[in-house]
């Protein structure tokens, strides 16, 4: 199966629950160490002031990033930042605009770099897998067609 992926919707895309962190500044802005000490202490207190709603939630959206590793999401704020005009490294992409994010560390029980089967199954089911298998554990190899297989 060959993996197709529309762009907006991978850079609109990755998971919820981490700090807000305060935009950095302006493209040509003084980045002595000062500057740098004093952005850096204003995102923490945004971070610590972050308050979480007491309410209940009637929906949860969970957005997953399939193929979104950290370096990903880096290029794709770099690109859209530099596609603006301005310092990709500053920009911001939406979904890191958002209060909460998180990453998740995933892997396949057969190998570091997963597919999508198995991490999806991990997340679904609470099992790794191996890579090529969907929904069943790691005693299945790929490509296995025996039913019978525990």
């Amino acid at each position: 199966m060959q993996k197709t992926t529309d762009h907006s919707t991978a850079l609109a895309a990755l998971c919820l629950i981490t700090s807000c962190l305060a935009a950095g500044p302006a493209a040509g802005a003084d980045e002595s160490a000062t500057f740098w000490y004093r952005d850096g202490q204003q995102a923490l207190r945004n971070a610590v002031e972050l308050q979480a709603d007491p309410g209940q939630a009637r929906n949860v959206i969970l957005f997953i990033g399939d193929g979104m590793g950290v370096a990903t999401v880096t290029a794709a704020r770099i690109l859209e930042g530099q596609l603006a005009g301005a310092d990709g490294e500053r920009n911001r992409l939406a979904f890191e605009e958002l209060p909460y994010l998180a990453l998740s560390k995933t892997y396949s029980a057969n190998q570091q770099t997963p597919d999508s089967a198995p991490t999806m199954t991990a997340m679904m089911a609470g099992i790794k897998t191996n890579d090529g298998v969907l929904g069943l554990g790691p005693e299945v190899r790929r490509g296995e067609t025996d039913a019978a297989v525990r």
